[in-house]
């Protein structure tokens, strides 16, 4: 996994943002930043230099299926994190990552971010 980068992590909830960006720097992570709106996360994400993303699949009250649809353009993998069971409004194509139930547990953010950087090298194949 790759772990000298940006990490980006979007939530609007500043608690559980910060609390993931701490699992994320304390699994060795170099930089890890925190958004809660959809315009902050694309100044990032088009800023490149993300090694990868984790979305709560709302943001403000917006879902993130933009970032997500703009990140697999860029090539940034990502997962979702989210407190709600409905992702009825994330398109198909962002289906393929994996979208965890907060509360996360450490292990599992990182497992899931191995498995989307180890995707996304697939289906770049």
């Amino acid at each position: 996994m790759d772990m000298r980068g940006t990490v980006l992590v979007v939530d609007d909830n500043a608690l559980v943002g910060y609390g993931t960006a701490q699992m994320l720097a304390d699994a060795g992570f170099a930089r890890v930043h925190v958004v809660a709106t959809i315009e902050q996360a694309r100044e990032w994400i088009d800023g490149g230099s993300l090694v990868a993303a984790v979305l709560e699949t709302w943001a403000s009250g917006v879902s993130t299926q933009a970032l997500a649809i703009r990140l697999r353009q860029c090539g940034v993998p990502f997962i979702f994190v989210t407190a709600s069971d409905d992702m009825r409004d994330i398109a198909a194509e962002c289906f393929t990552v994996p979208c965890l139930a907060k509360p996360v547990a450490p292990n599992f953010l990182l497992g899931a971010l191995g498995i989307a950087q180890g995707g996304l090298a697939d289906d770049n194949a």
